[in-house]
């Protein structure tokens, strides 16, 4: 089987705004590239996927790519479910058999995710769709060439991609897992990944997301203030 992962990307500065509130500049971005990197791991490490391509972001996605053995390609618009698509399009264009969809915030997956995603395609005979735990959204797709259909990425798209599955009369697998469940979007998601991984979270001054942002900017005016 030829079957290329796709991680779309935002550049790193624009990922994950919504926890703004909670960290600091540096420990967003922290988080972002390592969230980024585990994904890459699983993927490129996987038996059964022939390429990673990682799609938009900027210079410093582009060098994470390079250095998990990833290829970086450009976005050229048209939301998520666009480039997607035009990804999923090219890469059926130069031959390949099935591409599997993989958003780039999943920090507790791992090859065997990957790899249990693929198997359960029966040789790619059938799509599959992973769902995301909290809002229904899809946190993984494997779409057969002789498959294709429009992703319909967003929440709650996990009904919406069994509908239109179903409509055109594709036959369809289920993968659920609580690590590919599992993605972080909100404060309560960052606590739960700490209490799950507590291992990841060291105190660091660029990875110390234990913290509030509020702690780390009072602790540093502290700092300035006595001089330290």
């Amino acid at each position: 089987m030829n079957i290329l992962a796709v991680i779309p990307m935002k550049p790193i500065v624009q990922a994950k705004t919504r926890l703004a509130p909670h960290l600091t500049e540096i420990q967003r971005q922290a988080m972002v590239v390592r969230l980024l990197w585990t994904v890459l791991e699983a993927t490129t490490a996987s038996k059964h996927v022939t390429d990673t391509w990682v799609v938009g972001g900027d210079a410093l996605v582009q060098q994470i790519a390079g250095q998990a053995g990833a290829e970086w390609h450009d976005d050229h618009g048209g939301g998520l479910n666009g480039t997607l698509n035009s990804t999923f399009q090219e890469w059926f264009q130069q031959g390949g058999e099935g591409a599997l969809f993989l958003p780039a915030d999943l920090p507790l997956i791992t090859t065997a995710d990957v790899d249990a995603i693929i198997a359960t395609s029966g040789k790619l005979r059938s799509l599959v769709f992973s769902p995301a735990t909290r809002d229904g959204g899809t946190n993984a797709i494997l779409m057969p060439r002789k498959l294709a259909f429009p992703t319909l990425l967003g929440v709650g798209s996990f009904q919406r991609h069994i509908n239109e599955a179903s409509r055109l009369g594709h036959p369809v697998a289920y993968h659920f897992s609580q690590t590919m469940g599992f993605d972080v979007d909100t404060l309560e998601d960052l606590q739960k990944w700490k209490m799950l991984k507590a291992d990841v979270f060291v105190s660091a001054d660029s990875w110390d997301i234990a913290k509030s942002r509020s702690e780390v900017l009072r602790e540093r005016k502290e700092q300035a203030f006595r001089g330290g």
